[in-house]
């Protein structure tokens, strides 16, 4: 017989948010990940005496010291007491200090490495993919925002599920979402799918030990790397415990890691020791960690160091959750968000406190970042969310992003665009569609291109007719 539905216990809403920082939740919970430590500033240079040659100053880029300290020292030695040191000590003060080849060298050294261009993608991010339908042009105009960085393009996306095994969402994979990848030289955000599903290899655990299966990919291992949080980030929407299904299954329910930063080679990028969203756990109901916890989200968020060869930026993506909105078309989404969406004065009391755990949570992502990506925002936290980013430096955008089930507000406002730029003040004023949005924060200063410009290019891009892409 089917078992019962558990409903999510009622809990004061004062407590079930509570504010914790970084630093006190680290020292409590011992699962977290240390901060890192501080960079260590190199030790001073010992005095020269009278008989050593000058300091040949370092250069920051290790890759360089390492090599170029030791030969300069031997040479400035072995040849005596340079022009410079040897007037100095005589007291020859109208002697004129030749410049050596050490220090020449030296000086060439100290000066920063050059700027590479970001590598080649294969297919330009400002053409969308040629074909598409008018539901594949909605689904691409409100899963995408970019950013044009230092580093690259940066997109952040909120993807729709994609199980190659069980034909879920295979058209999207092969026409859509292969598209972002390969258009972009970082991919961030709720994949709603595993890593090792979207290269192609599925885990299949059938009782009799865990063996893989090849799939068809959509996106490549041998082109893109990903960062992946240890311990998932995402915590499913089951409403009973989980039955054994044969001797031995585990009844726990393993959360699975659905978002990612995934990078377009030669770029790298790995899980950054700074994680202030909260470690998720195994559990026989995965939803009732939101109120054990406490956190205000069914995600947890992630943080990310991509590197170049002589550059570095983090990024951090994280779906905040919008239970409110999508109860009615899912009504799964909202178990655990506390007593769930309602009218009653406890609802809306929960719902409050959670927004502003969100809120919290977010500046703490700000102050890591060099880009943030989020998903899933309620249309009340999206213009607060944007002020918080624009007082910060950060230049902001988003994107209304209905579900296509929601019959009224699909068609109308999918794909409505907005950002923090001066030139986009009248699209800030106007009122917002009430639904979910995601919202993509750039720091000014690892942007080589304006968040409005990039912006229009997503509008023409939509405003085009199929046969042009």
């Amino acid at each position: 017989m089917p078992s019962k539905k558990k409903k999510a216990p009622v809990a004061d809403p004062r407590k079930m948010y509570a504010t914790t920082s970084v630093q006190s939740r680290a020292k409590a919970d011992a699962q977290e990940v240390p901060l890192p430590s501080e960079d260590v500033a190199p030790a001073a240079p010992q005095e020269a005496s009278s008989k050593d040659a000058a300091p040949v100053p370092r250069d920051a880029d290790p890759t360089v010291e390492a090599d170029a300290s030791a030969p300069v020292a031997e040479t400035a030695t072995l040849g005596g007491e340079s022009d410079a040191v040897t007037a100095t000590s005589a007291g020859e003060s109208d002697a004129v200090p030749a410049t050596s080849a050490a220090e020449s060298d030296a000086a060439s050294r100290s000066l920063p490495p050059p700027v590479l261009p970001p590598p080649r993608l294969r297919k330009d991010w400002k053409e969308w993919p040629q074909g598409l339908d008018a539901s594949q042009k909605s689904e691409l105009a409100k899963r995408l925002l970019q950013c044009v960085t230092k580093l690259g393009v940066v997109a952040s996306v909120h993807l729709e599920k994609v199980d190659v095994r069980r034909n879920i969402g295979v058209h999207l994979g092969r026409s859509v979402y292969s598209w972002i990848f390969d258009s972009h030289h970082v991919v961030m955000g709720d994949m709603n799918c595993e890593w090792r599903n979207m290269i192609g290899g599925a885990q299949v655990d059938n009782g009799r030990g865990i063996k893989p299966e090849q799939l068809e990919a959509w996106v490549k291992a041998t082109t893109h790397a990903a960062a992946i949080r240890p311990g998932g980030t995402y915590l499913p929407g089951i409403t009973a415990e989980k039955s054994p299904r044969w001797k031995g299954d585990k009844v726990t329910v393993d959360p699975p890691t659905y978002d990612l930063v995934v990078v377009c080679k030669p770029l790298s990028v790995e899980v950054d020791g700074r994680q202030p969203g909260r470690k998720l756990t195994s559990a026989k109901l995965p939803r009732s960690l939101i109120q054990k916890l406490p956190w205000p989200s069914d995600h947890t968020s992630v943080v990310a160091t991509v590197r170049a060869a002589h550059d570095a930026m983090t990024v951090s993506t994280w779906n905040v959750a919008d239970p409110w909105y999508l109860y009615p078309f899912w009504p799964d989404a909202a178990f655990g968000f506390g007593a769930g969406p309602g009218l009653n004065t406890q609802d809306r009391a929960v719902e409050e406190a959670r927004r502003e755990a969100i809120t919290r949570h977010v500046v703490q992502l700000l102050e890591v970042s060099d880009v943030l990506g989020l998903q899933e925002v309620p249309a009340a936290l999206v213009h607060p969310l944007a002020e918080l980013g624009s007082k910060r430096g950060f230049e902001v955008q988003w994107v209304a992003a209905p579900t296509a089930k929601d019959e009224e507000w699909h068609a109308k406002a999918a794909g409505r665009r907005g950002s923090s730029s001066a030139a986009a003040v009248v699209e800030a004023a106007r009122a917002l569609p009430p639904v979910m949005h995601d919202m993509l924060f750039a720091r000014a200063e690892v942007l080589t291109e304006g968040v409005e410009q990039t912006a229009e290019v997503a509008r023409v891009a939509y405003s085009r007719g199929d046969s042009e892409g």
